[in-house]
């Protein structure tokens, strides 16, 4: 086979631009740490890397939607025992009737009902981040709305709120509505009421109709008992998905790190060769080069 007198060269040009891309790679890679910087680098890890990637952008989301979702029970349920002391207070007047002596005394509850009804009425239509706790969906901002006489007092409370309410996803599958359900903004509204008639009864001096409070309230209370536990049970779900999400966003990073991170040292020992090999190509080539015809005459 003839070989051309400029074969030589072309290999050679060709042979250090292949080391010289070598290099390139592997001196990014050590400035880097990463192994893949271009997806040409390796296409199916590449592809891994950009797939682990948006699952993890999805898990920060649930995250910070369950976080959220986390605050909004943690406020929704400090409210409802707020609620549920007013409820505990006017039970056990309710118990205290037996031995009111007279109509002065039974005055001196319903003004403090009163009161109470007031601060219950507050917490009712508490809001979270500009938000009624118990109001739904709906844009009002007050969800219960009070009816009042020409002196100022309670007469009636109306729920003017949505049945419906927002909801999160706070992990894959998993959707959740941290507020109270309709049916709890319900039985709040029932509990005010209830509040409104034990005043009157009150105020009337007659102690059956105290007593005749009895299993409304009594019931209210159960209600909110209930109330809170359900938003208990919801919260220890939500932790339970946070804390799932975290596990799984760590073990992401890892499988990223794993794909993607370079081996420095064994990076930094294939450098060094193919430094080495370039610069031997290099010695070789010119004393090869340095040769020419006359000196075989």
């Amino acid at each position: 086979m003839r070989v051309t007198s400029n074969s030589f060269p072309d290999n050679l040009v060709g042979h250090l631009q292949r080391l010289t891309g070598r290099m390139n790679t592997l001196q990014e890679q050590t400035a880097t740490g990463q192994r893949i910087n271009d997806p040409s680098d390796d296409p199916s890890a590449a592809v891994r890397v950009i797939n682990y990637k948006g699952e993890r952008s999805s898990i920060a989301q649930y995250y910070r939607n369950a976080q959220r979702a986390d605050d909004i029970i943690t406020a929704s349920t400090a409210e409802v025992r707020n609620i549920f002391s007013v409820s505990s207070r006017a039970n056990e007047i309710v118990s205290l009737t037996s031995d009111i002596l007279g109509p002065d005394a039974m005055d001196a509850y319903a003004i403090e009902i009163d009161a109470l009804l007031e601060q219950a009425l507050v917490n009712a239509n508490s809001n979270f981040n500009g938000e009624p706790l118990f109001g739904g969906t709906g844009a009002a901002q007050r969800p219960y709305e009070a009816v009042r006489d020409a002196d100022g007092r309670i007469t009636g409370i109306n729920f003017i709120g949505s049945t419906t309410t927002a909801r999160f996803q706070v992990a894959e599958g998993n959707v959740v509505s941290p507020y109270a359900t309709p049916q709890t903004s319900q039985n709040i509204r029932d509990f005010l009421q209830n509040l409104v008639s034990f005043r009157d009864a009150l105020a009337s001096g007659v102690d059956a109709n105290v007593k005749a409070q009895a299993p409304a309230l009594q019931n209210s209370e159960d209600a909110l008992i209930g109330a809170i536990s359900g938003l208990g049970a919801l919260q220890a779900r939500i932790e339970v998905d946070m804390a799932q999400n975290s596990t799984r966003f760590s073990e992401l990073a890892e499988q990223i790190s794993r794909e993607a991170d370079v081996d420095l040292a064994q990076a930094v020992v294939k450098l060094s060769q193919n430094q080495t090999a370039y610069q031997a190509a290099l010695m070789s080539a010119g004393k090869v080069l340095d040769k020419s015809l006359l000196d075989y005459l």
